[in-house]
């Protein structure tokens, strides 16, 4: 039994005298939090903004001292702290209304009135309570200190203290700047490539109906494209037809005044009637040298050609154009006058979508796409560079020299380059391993071709585009898992009411038409699937990704990580590897044994910020419960891993936005996961041994708080699950409150029962932003009845069904459908032409019947289906004849049979529009593994 002893009145009147007036100064500490976070917070955003102009700078110049680098980098490193500060605020539970007292004095509340009642309160309160008040203190504390730091860096402003680059940040590219020359011999095919731009130019046309010709040469960095359009420029037969010409670099930044100085100049300048330079210096030139106005300069312009030369028989180059609104207005305005008699304009661009300008404009244009070399022709440029005219490797080099040329990428002015650097030397060995390090330093590539690509991006991209040099050399990736990663890691911002996973998307799509992305799949609609970046990006962006502190590459078994770096990208399993408290993000490339938050024990303090876990793949089969503490985590992926359950402290991720478990072993998730209200996308479902899929079993209260809910798949439509004690049970039907999850966009269920179909249709009716919706009965006696809805989702773009539907008909409001893509039936059980609902739908792009019609005939009508471009016709064993108008089936390109005896019989007609691309179907070889990627 404890022993009380009393405690003299006098000692506690000098207790509180004492002390209570330090805890009075914490107090008010604590009260101060919110407001000095959001004096840090404006703090932060106008260091970050500020940071945006310092990389820019920094790109494209290595004129800075090691001192404004190091402060940049400790700048960086304080926003970095911030970042975390409000991570862990947000964390923080909130004191109930109820604990507080005398106008919020937190966890000292009542201590005026008395310490003992004080001291009491607060030891009531609970350790929850002296966790959120260390917390607390530590936050207000650390903020006073950034603060102290970032005012000692910033001085009187950033742009004084900091960073004065030597380059003055208002000064733009000459547009008259000429490219290094090249001899056409350099390059392996360049004559032709040479021809097929002149022919495409159509010089013998003199005359266009619309007016202006542009003809855009496009691809990624380092084909040549500049050097290629350089000898078109310089070909006398080319010039011969024009009456002026000029040359224009185009590259931002630039002035539009400038840029047209140089315009008019050079016309003049180079204008083939020699008497005309004279009078039309003296009356035009001389006086727009100092001319500021853009609207006078257009009129001195196009009345100058209207002088000398009425027909307007110009040739202009636009050289590394990166944008089209300024610059086509220029053009409008001076290159575009209603006499125009065949002008010309080539230009060259990385960016599709700038290429493809003019081919939707007014104005008549053409884009041409300059590919990477062949393997064989690039072995035959890197030869000839790297062994003489006579381009013949010796054997014993041939295995070194094709990998080499394997990691240029096809790119013939880094093959060119590489070449030659590699015929000064016989030291191949040690040469190819500096090359791997450093493949364009100043030795190798003086203008640092490929680094261009990266400087022109817009900011947005740029993180974007350094998450993507994080993954292995060679690394395949599919869209949305980059989507969903990006998302989660803050780069993504919505404009215009559009989702984040749309703005991700166009992201993607940018980085692919700039030529910083190769496309290496879409899907038969069109949409990127997947994509591969070049092998020379990860050497190049190696060291930007440390100097940014950006991400840490892991190839190798490391006793700690770098102490700033923000994410770690793991190419080989590292289990003694202690993570850094900077680290925030963890991507796994390698199956790994163990799940990384067990790397380091203690559980740091770094474990607890995470906001990515990405760990496809990986050999574990258990989740430690610790990872409930991971309340800053956005995005977990565990695809593809041994993982056969979830622990109940999986409720604990508060902030998830993505759970990926797709071809784990989970069967059921955890009734707490009802609390991850942010939740994006949830991806569960699984193959078995006989390749049949198996969803996932879900508790009834779930869906009652995914108000974010995009992508649901694949889920188990004839039973759930309830709570019953510490366990569950396994209730038939659907899972309840489904119609509340009004922001899906994808929603895929398996074995559903007919008596749930109703409150599917329920549901769905709800769902206005769906996008795709798979559906499959759980045999083929239960009948799909979709003639519960009403009003089908509006902007529905793919439909699957698999099961009898009822009356053996597709639903009434099919043709409602205005941006369906896809649709595909199986196992329907029509028995009159599913054809008639069908073929009237004509932005339909795919369609697939399999084992979906008993009748005889097919007809697509005179002009169905114009759009479609892939058929499948699988097990129709009654079908007789096949009918198709000259009108219909316009670009099916894909016609695949299966089981569907009349494609087989020679003697039956079948349209040419479909015989012509008719082949017997061929399953994917895919594994389960696979087919949920």
């Amino acid at each position: 039994m404890a022993l009380a002893i009393p405690i003299p009145e006098k000692l506690l009147s000098f207790l509180m005298e004492k002390v209570a007036p330090v805890l009075q100064a914490e107090a008010k500490k604590l009260q101060s939090v919110p407001e000095l976070l959001d004096d840090i917070k404006n703090e932060m955003e106008i260091a970050k903004d500020y940071l945006k102009k310092v990389e820019v700078k920094v790109d494209r110049t290595e004129d800075q001292t090691k001192e404004q680098l190091k402060l940049v980098t400790k700048l960086r490193a304080l926003v970095f702290k911030i970042e975390d500060i409000m991570d862990d605020f947000k964390l923080l539970e909130p004191p109930k209304p109820g604990n507080q007292q005398g106008g919020g004095k937190g966890c000292f509340g009542g201590i005026s009135d008395g310490f003992i009642e004080g001291i009491s309160e607060f030891i009531n309160r609970g350790s929850k309570e002296v966790d959120s008040f260390k917390d607390k203190r530590g936050m207000a504390c650390s903020i006073v200190r950034i603060k102290k730091a970032m005012e000692k860096i910033k001085g009187k402003s950033y742009e004084e203290s900091i960073f004065s680059l030597k380059v003055d940040p208002g000064t733009d590219r000459n547009p008259s700047e000429y490219p290094l020359y090249k001899d056409e011999e350099d390059f392996v095919g360049f004559k032709d490539r040479q021809s097929e731009v002149i022919n495409k130019l159509d010089l013998e046309k003199e005359v266009y109906v619309k007016g202006l010709f542009v003809l855009a040469v496009w691809g990624q960095p380092g084909l040549g494209k500049t050097t290629l359009v350089q000898k078109v420029y310089e070909n006398k037969d080319v010039r011969k037809n024009f009456s002026c010409y000029a040359w224009i670099t185009a590259t931002k930044p630039y002035k539009s005044v400038d840029l047209l100085k140089c315009l008019f100049k050079q016309f003049i300048s180079n204008s083939s009637a020699g008497d005309v330079k004279e009078t039309s210096i003296a009356k035009y030139l001389t006086p727009v040298q100092n001319e500021s106005s853009v609207v006078i300069i257009v009129e001195k312009l196009k009345s100058y050609l209207t002088e000398f030369h009425p027909e307007n028989r110009y040739f202009v180059v636009l050289d590394d154009v990166s944008e089209m609104e300024e610059l086509s207005k220029i053009l409008k305005a001076t290159l575009v006058p209603s006499k125009s008699l065949g002008g010309r304009i080539l230009m060259t661009t990385k960016s599709e979508h700038v290429a493809n300008y003019w081919k939707t404009s007014t104005y008549y244009g053409e884009a041409y796409n300059l590919k990477v070399l062949s393997e064989q022709d690039a072995k035959a440029l890197f030869n000839k560079k790297a062994f003489g005219n006579q381009g013949k490797c010796p054997r014993k080099l041939k295995s070194l020299r094709d990998t080499i040329v394997k990691e240029c990428d096809g790119l013939p002015v880094l093959i060119e380059k590489v070449g030659s650097t590699f015929s000064t030397t016989d030291k191949w060995i040690e040469l190819y391993h500096d090359f791997q390090i450093n493949p364009v330093s100043k030795s190798w590539s003086k203008e640092n071709l490929l680094f261009s690509g990266y400087h022109e991006m817009p900011y947005h991209l740029k993180p974007c585009f350094l998450y993507l040099c994080m993954f292995p050399k060679g690394c395949y990736f599919k869209r949305m898992r980059i989507v969903r990663l990006w998302i989660a890691e803050g780069f993504v911002e919505a404009k215009d009411h559009s989702t984040y996973e749309e703005a991700a998307e166009e992201y993607l799509n940018e980085l692919v038409e700039r030529g910083m992305v190769n496309l290496l799949k879409s899907d038969e609609t069109g949409r990127n699937r997947t994509l591969i970046l070049p092998c020379m990006w990860q050497h190049i962006m190696l060291p930007k990704l440390a100097d940014l502190s950006f991400c840490q590459v892991l190839p190798k078994n490391r006793l700690t990580t770098n102490n700033h770096c923000r994410r770690l990208s793991i190419h080989k399993d590292a289990p003694n590897t202690v993570i850094a408290p900077s680290v925030r993000s963890i991507l796994s490339f390698v199956p790994l044994n163990r799940f990384p938050i067990s790397w380091s024990s203690p559980f740091q303090e770094a474990e607890f910020r995470l906001k990515v876990l990405d760990l496809q793949n990986a050999k574990f089969d258990t989740v430690p419960e610790v990872i409930g503490k991971l309340h800053n985590l956005r995005y977990l992926c565990m695809r593809n891993t041994r993982v056969k359950e979830l622990p109940k402290s999986i409720s604990g991720l508060w902030n998830l936005q993505t759970l990926d478990l797709k071809n784990t072993d989970v069967v059921e998730l955890p009734e707490g996961i009802k609390r991850l209200h942010k939740l994006r996308h949830l991806l569960i479902c699984h193959y078995d041994e006989n390749n049949r899929m198996v969803p996932v079993k879900i508790h009834e209260e779930v869906f009652n708080n995914f108000k974010e809910l995009q992508k649901l798949a694949f889920m188990d439509g004839s039973i759930h699950l309830r709570k019953v004690g510490d366990g569950s049970e396994i209730i038939d039907g659907l899972v309840p409150g489904l119609d509340k999850l009004t922001r899906l966009r994808r929603l895929a269920i398996e074995n559903l029962t007919a008596d749930q179909v109703k409150a599917l249709c329920e549901a769905l009716m709800n769902m206005e932003q769906l996008r795709s919706f798979s559906v499959s009965m759980k045999s083929n006696d239960e009948v799909l009845d979709l003639s519960h809805i009403i009003s089908p989702p509006e902007f529905l773009e793919r439909l699957y069904l698999r099961g009898p539907l009822e009356r053996k008909e597709l639903p009434k409001w099919i043709h409602k459908l205005k941006h369906l893509v896809r649709l595909r039936l199986k196992n329907s059980g029509f028995v009159s032409d599913p054809l008639e609902k069908v073929k009237v739908m004509q932005e339909l792009l795919v369609l697939e019947l399999d084992n979906a019609y008993d009748g005889k005939v097919l007809d697509f009508g005179f002009k169905g289906l114009r759009k479609l471009e892939v058929l499948r016709i699988k097990q129709l064993k009654n079908l007789e004849m096949v009918k198709a108008g000259e009108n219909a089936l316009c670009k099916l390109r894909v016609a695949e049979h299966k089981d569907c005896p009349i494609f087989e019989d020679e003697n039956i007609h079948i349209p040419s529009q479909i015989k012509d691309v008719l082949q017997v179907f061929k399953p994917r070889t895919k594994s389960p593994k696979d087919r949920v990627n």
